[in-house]
């Protein structure tokens, strides 16, 4: 035996990174497919950071509503 084999049962495995659920921001090619506006795919942190996704749990933020003189009337 040499000693590569010996020591292989000894090295500790990684994890694979988890994958998360994100919405696609406009149609167009995400991860390899053609995805409209709001569909949902999987990826990791490390995919979804080049791809124009966002995270699925994020809630969309509200328009503020309009302010001056034309809004009191």
């Amino acid at each position: 035996m040499t000693a590569n084999t010996k020591n292989k049962a000894a090295r500790p495995k990684s994890k694979p990174e988890p994958k998360l659920e994100y919405r696609t921001n406009a149609d167009g090619w995400t991860a390899g497919q053609w995805r409209a506006k709001g569909d949902t795919v999987q990826l990791t942190k490390a995919q979804a950071k080049y791809e124009n996704v966002s995270l699925a749990t994020e809630q969309p933020a509200k328009a503020a509503p309009a302010k001056g003189s034309a809004a009191k009337k």
